[in-house]
């Protein structure tokens, strides 16, 4: 199968069942996308496995049928798949992704096959232009300048910029590069912070603090990001069968917000929001310095 095949088959809603290998040079950026799109167009969630040797034998219950039909698409790395096994070319949604396959495995899986090239510049390009509609090329082609080889971080960036609408990028964009935003002035962003309180993962959360003076995170920045956050948690949790279409978000979206860990009760994610709510109008009455505003957002979610 091609990549060009398997876009159109998610394109059409028709990805099959059988075993996916994306075989990549390096970079897993590409794969990691379409698997996204792959559980979104068969309505499974996403499950990593650590190993795959206990998939290579072939269980049968004792009227003949095959059972342990997984419900999940299943996702596994590996740098060489060397095993070749007729139980693992049979099964049913596993995705796996390596740099290299054995001679026998090579053979044995040929059909599975994807072969990912490497990402060129028009490729990088055409896939910024796409998700960052409203900001101008030249704009965008400075900042591949600078991220284009690590689309981890330059889908961050990105990412910043999607959650307002086309029309309100360019001034975002603007406001960034005058703040110096741009720069890799830390490991940690804002969405490490915003992820790391939707989950109350405080792991996460004591290694981005630690480097809080070198994040590139705003007040106001992050006071936006936190009440779309937890609005979008109220949204699924306080819903008894909540929808993308129930819950005022696109596919995507929802299926990311539906599988957060829920940490919070529903009372706290009503207060958390209200309390975020009342924190533009402390800081415009001077009850509340600009200069203690994320230190006092944080502490105050904790401790709800």
């Amino acid at each position: 199968m091609t990549l060009a095949e398997l876009k159109q088959n998610i394109e059409s809603n028709s990805v099959g069942e059988s075993l996916v290998i994306f075989k990549i040079d390096k970079d897993d950026f590409i794969p990691r996308q379409y698997i996204t799109e792959m559980a979104l167009s068969l309505g499974r969630d996403l499950e990593y496995l650590s190993e795959i040797d206990s998939l290579c034998v072939t269980s049968f219950s004792i009227f003949g049928e095959e059972f342990d039909t997984p419900t999940t698409l299943r996702v596994f790395f590996t740098d060489e798949l060397e095993v070749a096994s007729n139980a693992l070319a049979d099964q049913k949604y596993l995705v796996i992704i390596t740099k290299k396959l054995g001679g026998e495995a090579s053979e044995l899986y040929k059909k599975h096959i994807v072969e990912v090239p490497k990402l060129v510049e028009w490729q990088i390009k055409d896939y910024v232009y796409s998700v960052a509609e409203g900001v101008a090329n030249k704009d965008l082609d400075w900042l591949i300048s600078l991220y284009g080889k690590d689309m981890y971080r330059l889908t961050n960036e990105l990412n910043k910029l999607s959650i307002f609408s086309p029309i309100e990028r360019q001034y975002l964009f603007n406001d960034l590069k005058t703040d110096g935003a741009y720069t890799d002035v830390s490991t940690y962003n804002i969405f490490n912070i915003t992820n790391a309180l939707s989950k109350k993962d405080m792991g996460a959360l004591m290694a981005v603090y630690g480097e809080i003076d070198r994040v590139d995170v705003s007040e106001f920045g992050l006071l936006a990001l936190l009440l779309r956050n937890f609005k979008n948690l109220m949204m699924v949790q306080l819903q008894l069968s909540p929808t993308a279409e129930s819950s005022l978000m696109d596919a995507k979206q929802f299926y990311a917000v539906k599988n957060l860990p829920k940490v919070y009760t529903q009372s706290q994610l009503v207060d958390i929001f209200t309390f975020l709510c009342d924190i533009d109008r402390k800081v415009k009455t001077g009850e509340l310095p600009t200069e203690v505003m994320i230190d006092y957002m944080i502490i105050k979610i904790l401790s709800m």
